[in-house]
């Protein structure tokens, strides 16, 4: 157990070591010579979900969202871009509960990922680029799993959830009610 607890603090070093006041937010693992993703918002986003540095009215994590909001931003403008998605769910649990500034940015991101970063049918790639006319498409391994969940996770995040309920029960028990389904079918409702 003490050598977990050793690690724990040497990773907590190592995170601290990589907060910058002057932007009020943590720099880039990648400044530090590690392996980080590619993305200014990779590893703000995980910093904010699921690692949670820090409580979420922390100054420093009140800063990190400010900055993982405007690279995610800056990002969707580019003429290519990839997992922005990471930056919208780690947005989607540190600003919650939201404010009404929040949810509008966090609802206008997801329904413009929703539209424009997705195929006709609604698949993501991994990453995406904007073609000559200035509309963004997905490229590259679709339909690519990871994308699809980070963004199911902040759809979840940002819009809720409720149990799925059948509008008037289902085939089985509306069969049940006629007297349509055989009685083996109905035996246990």
């Amino acid at each position: 157990m003490a050598g977990w607890r050793q690690r724990l603090r040497e990773l907590r070093a190592a995170i601290e070591a990589l907060y910058d006041p002057s932007q009020h937010s943590y720099r880039s693992g990648a400044e530090a010579g590690s392996n980080a993703y590619n993305v200014d918002y990779g590893d703000g986003g995980w910093l904010l979900w699921p690692v949670r540095f820090k409580p979420y009215g922390d100054r420093t994590m009140v800063g990190e969202a400010k900055a993982v909001y405007a690279s995610m931003r800056k990002s969707l403008a580019a003429p290519h871009g990839q997992y922005e998605t990471k930056a919208l769910l780690g947005l989607a649990h540190a600003w919650k509960p939201f404010t009404p500034a929040h949810r509008r940015k966090l609802t206008r991101t997801l329904r413009y990922m929703a539209r424009a970063l997705t195929t006709p049918t609604g698949l993501f790639g991994e990453s995406w680029i904007r073609l000559a006319n200035g509309h963004p498409i997905p490229v590259q391994d679709q339909p690519h799993v990871w994308a699809h969940s980070l963004f199911y996770l902040a759809s979840l995040k940002i819009e809720g959830t409720r149990p799925y309920r059948f509008e008037h029960g289902d085939l089985y028990a509306r069969a049940c009610a006629r007297e349509a389904a055989p009685s083996s079918a109905c035996s246990n409702r």
